[in-house]
């Protein structure tokens, strides 16, 4: 995938049943495949950002000075501080159901290191496995793995995969046609094409 895809948090649901009719448990051929979204947003996101004052020494005698480098009067201080920057994210979500019932759905979002720092880029992944069924308009998703995975492209090191709860499951109402898959995620429509 070109870019990572963000997390998958709601409810699918279907247009025309008889289109996607199947055999109960199953997932229908129109279901089947990889399917995909991604769009980017701006969001208030929470990174460090430098902060440049200036700070007055007293000269001795004639109070107050701004004087410069090496002399009683002014400098400049420099401090990093983490604060909510509007910044680009870019968010989507990949879905891939396979015709033996299993899925995979990844979740992320991607966006810059900071506002001052584009180059690098910082991700969040979340990937969801495990098998589904279909119960009328209805897929249920019975998760058996999950995990979280963040990175940062310009420090290796800072890279973490942490096992997210498991062992549960998520039923979603679906709409499909021809090749969307729209989902309703609470009050909005995410529009998913086919790959």
């Amino acid at each position: 995938m070109s870019r990572p895809l963000l997390a998958l948090a709601a409810l699918l649901t279907v247009g025309s049943t008889a289109a996607v009719a199947a055999e109960k448990g199953a997932p229908p051929a129109a279901l089947q495949g990889r399917w995909s979204a991604e769009s980017a947003v701006t969001k208030l996101v929470r990174v460090p950002v430098m902060e440049s004052k200036s700070a007055f020494t007293r000269n001795a005698g004639s109070g107050w000075a701004m004087g410069g480098a090496g002399s009683s009067g002014s400098r400049v201080i420099h401090t990093m501080k983490d604060k909510e920057m509007p910044m680009s994210v870019v968010i989507g979500t990949t879905l891939t159901i396979r015709p033996d019932g299993r899925f995979t759905m990844i979740g992320a979002q991607e966006r810059a290191a900071s506002p001052t720092n584009q180059s690098c880029r910082v991700s969040t992944v979340q990937e969801k496995s495990g098998r589904i069924r279909v119960e009328g308009d209805a897929m249920v998703f019975t998760i058996e793995d999950a995990v979280e995975r963040k990175g940062n492209s310009c420090d290796a090191s800072s890279a973490s995969s942490t096992p997210m709860a498991g062992g549960g499951t998520e039923t979603y109402r679906f709409t499909v046609s021809g090749g969307t898959l729209r989902l309703n995620a609470g009050g909005g429509t995410l529009v998913l094409a086919k790959k």
